[in-house]
């Protein structure tokens, strides 16, 4: 999952442009449910960074997730960090 978040950062994909413009930072707790082909079939926010824009990016950043092996968990929670470097 992380290795495909981190493609998701470096292609441009991840961190919202006018987030990055806004110097807005914070994580995002979603929960996703995973299908049986192993990619996300459903995502929401479980606990906001009280930044809308990030909020929605990282839901968008989960819900792209594929391919999931086999053995990871049905349902999770997953922190998704937005840091400026």
């Amino acid at each position: 999952m992380r290795e495909q978040l981190a493609r998701q950062q470096e292609s441009g994909q991840f961190y919202p442009a006018e987030a990055i413009a806004q110097g807005l930072e914070g994580e995002v707790l979603v929960y996703f449910v995973l299908g049986a082909d192993g990619d996300v079939a459903a995502a929401r926010v479980e606990e906001s960074s009280g930044q809308p824009l990030l909020a929605a990016a990282a839901v968008r950043a989960v819900r792209r997730l594929r391919g999931l092996p086999g053995d990871a968990p049905q349902e999770a929670l997953l922190p998704v960090r937005f840091r400026l470097r």
